[in-house]
């Protein structure tokens, strides 16, 4: 349709929607039906100029009256289009010239409109013009023909040439300009003395900054990012100024008195050339921000203590000197940059500073310690570096001494990651891939050890503790060596096997790392791979062979201390079953013990478990020698204990237990021989067998007692939607407060995702360890997808730095794309129950701000009775009106005690399992005291809604045995 026939179709609505609608009487009907009619042309001229078809939101234009069209306002009589307001909403195409002579506000910004900016002479009642985020393109017209104009914006477009003075807008308040092309210098507007708001950021001024001491509306003035020059004019004849930006110009001299400007509030001069010294800003009560970082500013830092608002300070890469002061009452002061200046002394405790979030001071020449910051209770520690805290330090090497002279020569081998520390634990370190170290410590005296746990290894050198004293910061001793010799001749594999997600429908990575911790070579070394009918393996990086259900990996001679990693590419069925569990086991060959109890008499236990039509079955199967003591098993039902039995089998001999299958996770634990050679404790588990719902997430909440290291595996649940960046530890633990055992390690992994848009090609952990419940020296990495750095500063702060990682974001290389690190640690030996374990960590992708993952918990303190377990009921919680309740299950019977009844009073019960799925319903309850007989509910914790007629509600936990 051409526009003349869009022209007659249009004509008899608009006349007919004007004169049902526009207006309220007749009157002005009569008065107003031609300007209106014209109006309404001008809109529709709009509408096909901008694609108004495909606009976001185009309703009841063309359609109803003019009144009703989206983004339309008319005058107060119904006679004219006053405003338009269409920002965001797709616009596309050229501006047309609007002959809409009672205008006052058109606001078209964050569209895609193009061309040139007209000069709207058509509008001269316009007010307020917003074009900002559009496309447009061509010069700034100087908009003579709109004197009343209050409001300008035209940012965020491709505008060019010089900024006319606007001599003719005697009225403009606020002018927005910023993220342009925009060149030559700054006009002085001393025409514009309304002006509040002056925003010229992010273009290509230069020149030098005007002087606006005639414009005292001034609140707002942003010149950032352009290429201006000269010296800061002098502003204090603005009284009004709330903020002003000058950063990242070349800007040069010293900076200005800002003293009569007592209502600043942000003041930003980095990334110039301003030289001299820090003026006095003790007259800015309101300054909250004061960026003055990336300059050739020098002397001392001067006092703050009056600016009690402060909450950025940036100081950084100046050339400051001196000590770094307190900065006493700054109480809301939570980012501090003080890094690459010429500061020295010692690094105070800022113990005024209880809002600090943010920290960094290196480099710099600070000496004398890291103090704990405890009155800092938001510091982000895992983001500090205090690497330019100067130390006193021992330096050495963990190694292979073959020749056994204690001294660590050219072919000798170092042994990597293993912690040094005094024995106070106050300060430790690891060694690097060489077995080298450096300790860095106070002034004091400290005696030295470290931490490598090995059957096969001895440690020859020193044969007593080494020790020294410190009584300067510029105190080194060096050659602290940590020589290790073999026991027996033995190799010993090591492998470990891990991979960030298991998405279903998605391809993936495991990544196999393998290290011979042995004294001898490992010769003709393989590695075997078990995978899960839903994991289906597609490559590999080096070749395999596969045999049934297994794939065999060739590695060749491992020699002593060597390591290497291989990874295998695999998709995950899109049959698989979300949230179940599976796992993905690896095994090791050469693996004939290297030591043996004598008195292990040969006994080798294995375990099956497997879900067999309505059953789970469970079988024990030794194949070793006969066993010549009973041995206990245990079988736990959803986490709780429900049998404990022991037996004992002959060589060959097995044993089969048959369970009815729920659909909950069953669990069986095996005890060998304590003296057994490889393995005390074997734990199979079974999981979605029988009827829906099924009861998923259990597998990895208890201990399962492997610490072979020829073994290992690797059980994750299947996801759909899931955040990428995160933490999980095993074993989870059970019950809310996730309980464990206070002997069992703690196995952390990160996992991460680059989902930006462009490669990543850094990646740096840190993780702040709770070294009051958790063992450092103990660290050990179990498992990793990229090579990477470690190192330990502060005495609890691992840093994982994966440089040149190159990893992909996810829209093109899913699967790549991610990466993780394992690592595990033991618990301190005086952990006591309930004691609570905690982590999270910090993920640095490039340059960019920290993901922090969630949080993980663990509470000590979980039983292994030779009996089933029993409990006793929790206390209820209750609200403040909630009634009185208790209610206690034991021997298949349910009593229920309620107190304060009010007359006519009734109540029901609901009780719900963990999942939240209603397993019985008692409408109405024997009231003071209700028994009844609940066979059918399995053993486990149950929740429990007991509800009033009254409206009073009780709730609580109940244990059912």
């Amino acid at each position: 349709m051409n526009k003349l026939n869009i022209y007659q179709y249009l004509l008899p609505i608009v006349f007919l929607s004007l004169l049902m609608g526009s207006f309220t009487t007749q009157q002005a009907q009569a008065q107003c039906s031609t300007v209106a009619e014209s109006d309404s042309l001008v809109l529709v001229d709009f509408y096909n100029a901008t694609n108004g078809v495909n606009w976001a939101n185009n309703s009841g234009w063309l359609a109803a009256p003019v009144e009703q069209w989206f983004g339309i306002s008319l005058t107060s009589d119904g006679c004219n289009v006053e405003e338009i307001e269409m920002n965001f909403n797709q616009l596309e195409g050229a501006l047309i010239d609007l002959q809409l002579p009672q205008l006052k506000k058109l606001d078209v910004s964050q569209n895609m409109l193009s061309g040139s900016i007209i000069d709207f002479s058509n509008l001269p009642i316009l007010t307020e013009l917003n074009l900002g985020n559009n496309e447009l393109s061509g010069t700034i017209t100087d908009f003579s023909n709109l004197p009343n104009l209050k409001w300008l914006s035209l940012e965020y477009n491709n505008l060019s040439g010089a900024i006319p003075d606007f001599s003719n807008l005697p009225n403009l308040e606020v002018l927005h300009l910023f993220v342009n092309t925009l060149s030559d210098a700054i006009p002085n507007f001393s025409n514009l003395p309304n002006l509040i708001e002056l925003r010229l950021s992010d273009n290509n001024l230069s020149g030098a900054i005007p002087d606006f001491s005639n414009l005292q509306n001034l609140t707002r003035i942003d010149f950032h990012q352009n290429n201006l020059s000269g010296s800061i004019p002098n502003f204090s004849n603005l009284p009004n100024l709330i903020e002003l930006r000058l950063n990242n110009n070349a800007l040069t001299g010293s900076i200005s008195d800002f003293s009569n400007m007592p209502n600043l509030v942000r003041l930003m001069l980095f990334d110039n050339s301003l030289s001299g010294s820090i003026p006095d800003f003790s007259n800015l009560p309101n300054l909250e921000w004061l960026w003055l970082g990336r300059n050739n500013l020098s002397g001392t830092i001067p006092d703050f203590s009056s600016m009690p608002n402060l909450e950025w300070l940036y100081l950084d890469k100046n050339d400051l000197s001196g000590t770094i002061p307190d900065f006493s009452n700054l109480p809301n002061l939570g980012w501090l940059y003080l890094d690459d200046n010429d500061l020295s002394g010692k690094l105070p405790n800022f113990s005024n500073l209880p809002s600090l979030e943010t920290l960094q001071v290196c480099p710099n020449n600070l000496q004398g310690g890291v103090p704990n910051f405890m009155f800092c209770p938001l510091l982000d520690l895992e983001a500090v570096d205090f690497s330019c805290v100067q130390s006193a330090q021992v330096t050495g090497y963990v190694f292979y001494d073959e020749n056994g002279n204690c001294i660590k020569d050219e072919n000798e081998k170092g042994i990597p990651n293993v912690f040094v520390y005094t024995d106070d634990e106050q300060f430790l370190t690891l060694t690097d891939e060489d077995g080298f170290y450096v300790l860095k410590t106070d002034i004091g005296s400290y005696t030295f050890t470290n931490y490598w746990q090995s059957d096969i290894w001895s440690l020859t050198c020193p044969t007593t503790p080494y020790s020294a004293t410190f009584t300067s910061l510029t105190d080194s001793i060096g050659n602290l060596n940590y020589a290790y010799e073999p026991i027996v001749d033995c190799p010993q594999l090591n492998v470990n096997i891990g991979t960030p997600l298991l998405v279903r429908c998605f391809e993936n990575i495991y990544t196999i790392n393998y290290c011979n911790i042995g004294t001898v070579t490992a010769e003709d070394a393989f590695i075997e791979l078990y995978f899960p009918d839903v994991i289906i393996p597609q490559s590999s990086s080096i070749p395999f062979v596969q045999e049934d259900d297994y794939l065999i990996f060739d590695i060749g001679d491992v020699g002593v201390l060597e390591c290497g990693s291989f990874t295998l590419l695999d998709s995950i069925s899109c049959a698989a079953t979300l949230r179940s569990t599976v796992c993905v086991d690896a095994y090791a060959f050469p693996n004939d013990p290297c030591v043996s109890n004598p008195s292990w008499e040969g006994e080798d236990l294995q375990v099956k478990g497997e879900c067999v039509g309505d059953s789970v079955r469970f079988t024990i199967t030794n194949t070793g020698m006969d066993m010549s003591s009973p041995r206990p098993y245990r079988l736990y039902i959803d986490n709780i204990l429900v049998a404990t039995e022991t037996y004992q089998l002959e060589s060959g001999g097995s044993l089969v237990l048959s369970y009815e299958a729920t659909g909950a996770t069953y669990r069986l634990t095996v005890k060998q021989s304590l003296v057994h050679p490889s393995i005390t404790t074997i734990t199979e588990v079974v999981e979605g067998c029988g009827n829906i719902p099924f009861s998923f997430g259990l597998v990895n909440s208890q201990w399962d007692g492997d610490d072979n290291p020829l073994f290992d595996f690797d059980c994750q649940e299947i996801v759909g939607s899931y955040d990428p960046n995160d933490k999980i530890v095993f074993p989870s633990g059970v019950l809310e407060e996730n309980r464990i055992p206070d002997f069992v390690d703690l196995n952390y992994r990160i996992r991460f995702q680059n989902t930006g848009n462009a490669v990543a090609y850094r990646v740096i952990i840190i993780d702040t360890i709770d070294v009051e419940q958790l063992y450092l020296p103990s660290l050990e990495v179990t498992a990793f997808s990229h090579d990477y750095n470690l190192v330990v500063e502060d005495s609890n702060v691992i840093f994982f730095t994966f440089d040149q990682i190159l990893l992909p974001d996810s829209a093109s290389n899913q699967a790549a794309s991610q990466g993780f690190i394992s690592y595990s640690l033991k618990q301190q030996a005086d952990n006591k129950y309930d004691d609570l374990i905690t982590n999270k960590a910090a993920i640095y992708f490039d340059y960019n701000v920290p993901i922090i993952t969630n949080e993980v918990f663990n509470t000590v303190g979980l039983s292994e009775p030779d009996t089933i377990h029993t409990y006793t009921t929790p206390t209820p919680i209750y609200d403040l009106d909630m009634l009185v309740a208790n209610v206690n299950y034991d021997r298949k019977q349910l009593s229920i005690q309620i107190n304060q009844i009010q007359a006519g009073e009734q109540f029901s019960l609901q009780l719900f399992n963990l999942l939240g799925q209603e397993v019985d319903f008692i409408p109405n309850l024997s009231i003071p005291l209700h028994q009844k007989q609940l066979p059918q509910v399995q053993a486990g914790v149950y929740l429990y809604h007991i509800q009033s007629t009254k409206g009073r509600v009780a709730k609580g936990k109940v244990m059912i045995r």
